[in-house]
């Protein structure tokens, strides 16, 4: 891996900052087939991203260990969302997605499709993400 080619540590801070301020913490989701939702949220947000960690979003709540808090902002959210996916805008179109997974030299974000976008183009994106704040509040 070359250090031209390496984006994720100039990135990780904005991504890190613009998922924060709209309500939302991020969590390794990786193997969560072996290791369960509850497992994944009490091992508690992340501080740092790795490359090709599956990172899953959760409701930013105090607690954020306790699966408990952490599914009870999600049902408000999902009760005052219509039940609809927390989506993302990418190229002009609007997308449901849970997350994301850094790569060398881009990230693919879990959408329906699996996209496949530089690091600009996720941190500009991350910008249309919904503020989870005002419906968990």
């Amino acid at each position: 891996m070359t250090q031209e080619n390496y984006y994720l540590p100039q990135a990780e801070d904005s991504i890190i900052k613009k998922i924060r301020e709209n309500g939302w913490n991020i969590y390794n989701s990786a193997n969560s087939s072996e290791r369960g939702a509850d497992e994944i949220i009490s091992a508690g947000p992340v501080e740092h991203l790795q490359l090709l960690e599956r990172y899953a979003l959760m409701p930013l709540v105090q607690d954020a260990k306790n699966p408990k808090k952490v599914f009870e902002a999600l049902e408000k959210f999902a009760l005052n969302n219509n039940r609809q996916t927390p989506t993302i805008r990418i190229k002009y179109e609007r997308y449901p997605w849970t997350g994301f997974i850094p790569r060398e030299q881009d990230l693919k974000v879990n959408t329906i499709i699996g996209h496949y976008i530089s690091y600009e183009e996720f941190v500009k994106a991350l910008d249309s993400i919904q503020d989870i704040r005002k419906w968990i509040i």
